[in-house]
This record gives C-alpha cells, sequence and structure tokens, in this order.
C-alpha cells in the first residue's frame, strides 16, 4: 500500500502535493486545532513517502537552520533538572513540530504560489469573520466569545493582523480595481473579527500595525492624509465598545492581583501583572541554569498558584526554564529569521516571511506560543519558508 501512495504521489510531482497540503493548513489554522495538525502531518507523511526525506541533512546543516537544532535540543538536556517530568517531556515533545519547518524549507515557491498560500490564509478567516459577525447580529456584543471557527483569540489576532498587512502589500501592487475592492471588504471584515474578539495583546498589536497597512492602502495620497486616517481609525477603534470594556479589564485586574491569584489559588484567570512577577522570582533565584522544562508549575505551585503552567511571554519561558542558553536560542531564531525576510521584504514570499515573524514575535510578549499548537505550527512553516526564499534570492544575485 506504501509502495503504490509512493508511486501515486511520484507520479503526481511530490513538490505539487507538499505545496498542496501547507496551503491547505494555512487555510485551516484559523478553524481550529486538530484539521491544522492533520494537514502538516499529512504534508510530513508525504514528504517522507516520495521520498523528499533524502534532502534532510541539508537542511539540518544549513547555517539558518541551526537555532531550530538547538531549540529542539535545548528542552531534552534541561529534563536533566526538570521538577515535574511528565509535563517537561509533553514540552520537550513539541520539537516534533519542527519537523513542518523542515518539509517547508525544500519547497519551491514561485511569486503566484506565494498568493496562493496567502488567499488560503484569507478565506480561512472570512469563513470566521462572517460567523463572527452572523453572532454580533443575532447575539449583540454582549457576547462573549465571537470566535468564528477559532479556539482562542490570541490566536486569531495574530492570523487576522498578518491577513490585513497582506492586504495592503497585494493593494499596492494591483490595478485591478475589483480586487482591490475585495481586498477593502476582506480588510473591514477581519477589523471587525479583531475588534469583537476580545484580545488585548491583538489590539495593541494591531494600532502598531496601522501605520503599515494605512500606506499601503493609502500609497497614493499625501503623508498627512494617511496620517489623519490612522489617527482616526485608531481612536474609532478604541472607542469600540467591545474593545473599550476589554481595555479597561486590567485595571480592574490591577487593583485586585493578589486577591485573583493568590487568595483563590484555584482560579484560572491571574493578570499578566502576577505571571510576570513570578517569572521574575524565578530568574532571581536561577538566572543562568533556569529551572527545568516544565518547572513553571512547580515553582509557582509553591507559592500558592495551583494552575500557572507557563509565563504567558516567550522570551520569558525561555529564559525561566532554560536559562541564559534558552534566551539566546530564540533570540537567534527570530533574530535570523528577520534578517533572512528583511533582504527580501520587497518579494511576496519576503513580505509574508516578515510580517507573520514580527507578529509572532510581538504577541509572543504577551503569550507562549511555543507552546501552543497552532502558533507554533505558523511559526514553523514562516521559519522553514526561508528555505526557498534563500534559494530565490541566491537565483536573483546570480543573474
Amino acid at each position: 500500500m506504501m509502495r503504490s501512495l509512493k508511486i501515486f504521489l511520484v507520479n503526481g510531482e511530490a513538490d505539487v502535493w507538499l505545496f498542496r497540503l501547507v496551503a491547505l493548513t494555512f487555510f485551516l489554522l484559523p478553524i481550529g486545532t486538530s484539521p491544522p495538525l492533520i494537514s502538516a502531518s499529512l504534508a510530513v507523511v508525504v514528504f517522507f513517502a516520495t521520498g523528499k526525506f533524502r534532502q534532510i541533512p541539508g537542511v539540518l546543516t544549513a547555517s539558518w537552520f541551526v537555532p531550530v537544532v538547538c531549540l529542539f535540543v535545548i528542552p531534552w538536556v534541561w529534563l536533566a533538572i526538570s521538577q515535574n517530568l511528565d509535563l517537561g517531556i509533553d514540552y520537550a515533545m513539541k520539537g516534533k513540530y519542527w519537523s513542518v519547518a523542515i518539509v517547508a524549507a525544500t519547497l519551491w515557491i514561485s511569486d503566484n504560489q506565494v498568493f496562493t498560500l496567502v488567499k488560503c490564509l484569507w478565506a480561512g478567516l472570512v469563513i470566521g469573520a462572517l460567523l463572527a459577525l452572523y453572532q454580533a447580529v443575532v447575539h449583540g456584543f454582549g457576547y462573549q466569545d465571537f470566535l468564528g471557527f477559532g479556539i482562542t483569540h490570541t490566536l486569531l489576532s495574530n492570523y487576522l493582523i498578518v491577513g490585513m498587512l497582506m492586504v495592503g502589500f497585494y493593494f499596492r501592487r494591483t490595478n485591478d480595481r475589483k480586487l482591490n475592492l475585495w481586498l477593502l471588504i476582506m480588510a473591514l471584515l477581519f477589523l471587525f473579527h479583531l475588534a469583537v474578539l476580545r484580545g488585548k495583546s491583538g489590539y495593541l498589536i494591531f494600532i502598531l500595525a496601522v501605520p503599515f497597512i494605512a500606506r499601503d492602502i493609502l500609497f497614493r495620497w499625501p503623508n498627512w492624509i494617511k496620517g489623519t486616517v490612522v489617527v482616526v481609525l485608531v481612536l474609532s477603534f478604541l472607542s469600540f465598545p467591545p474593545v473599550r470594556n476589554r481595555i479597561m479589564e486590567p485595571v480592574k485586574q490591577l487593583k485586585n492581583m493578589r486577591t485573583v491569584s493568590l487568595d483563590d489559588p484555584d482560579s484560572e484567570v491571574e493578570p499578566r501583572f502576577f505571571i510576570f512577577s513570578q517569572a521574575a522570582l524565578a530568574l532571581k533565584q536561577h538566572p543562568v541554569m533556569g529551572i527545568g522544562t516544565g518547572s513553571f508549575l512547580e515553582f509557582t505551585r509553591a507559592n500558592g498558584v495551583k494552575k500557572l503552567a507557563h509565563p504567558h511571554n516567550n522570551l520569558i519561558y525561555m529564559w525561566v526554564s532554560f536559562g541564559i542558553a534558552g534566551l539566546g536560542c530564540i533570540l537567534w531564531l527570530f533574530g535570523r529569521l528577520f534578517y533572512t525576510a528583511w533582504k527580501s521584504r520587497k518579494t511576496p514570499l519576503g513580505y509574508f516571511v516578515l510580517t507573520s515573524s514580527l507578529v509572532l514575535f510581538a504577541t509572543g510578549l504577551f503569550d507562549t506560543q511555543f507552546l501552543n499548537t497552532n502558533t507554533l505550527l505558523l511559526l514553523t512553516i514562516i521559519y522553514g519558508l526561508q528555505g526557498p526564499l534563500i534559494r530565490a534570492r541566491a537565483e536573483v544575485m546570480n543573474g
């Protein structure tokens, strides 16, 4: 059966099938956890079934992939000092998702195929945004879960902001008025969905991204008009009732942060202020080596909190868990990603990788994305796309 599958896939061109599965993964990312995980897993199966696994040594030895190797190895080594071996092994097993980065690294992707990937992401986002719009019409803005088909507001915020940034990129580069109209409609849908999602980190990153979106959509207009539009859009966004109400919640949490977290140890709602204070305490005690893979739960439990498994910040998580080695590894990973994408930022793939990585890095200051399947899948694919990006740049440089 495996032989028949291999013959079928090889005859159908392995790269074509792999690209289709990666595109399907982008479509499914805003919809849930299991669907994109299944499509990404199928891509890995096809990768091995068609013999493309022979390209693995070339990927693993590439200089840009070394941070991934370190990121894979470190959690397993730091299990030696873990205070919670079961949770530590679970966290270390997250390294398996980086196999998707190897698959993405072996692809050859044209500008038209990049547009296909982006359209797949847009399609998934549009479906969720339309469902959220329907929920708002039926239930009103008092409804709590405008997630569409997604699972958490943090994940959807990432995808929606990347989607809007890519709308701006293609709006600026096409003269097709019909396409531009659809792009504007999508941008408004994404903006509405982001506003009702109740994701504070998403709101902040969107405000930072607005000038770049306005720059691309209003590229024919003078700068003073762009600036005015940015100010009006941000103020209107912040005055939208769901956004305003969500922004005020941290103020209430700040007033009773000790009450929420310590007087009720079973509470699942810990303010970020308290979480970061616990992380700071761990860093004070273990600044060099960290506390070990999956140990943050046990560390905070000793301080009276039972359900705080991670510090809700990528950088702090890596530093607290793995010490200086972990912090250096994540900074190296994102630094290399920014460097590669920035050099090709004027190309569709370069801009897609750059905007996605910047959004992931920024939102990673408010969530531990390395432990979340969806954001980790997006990060692994985006990081792997450096492979085709580097090859494309080399071809241009070589004439």
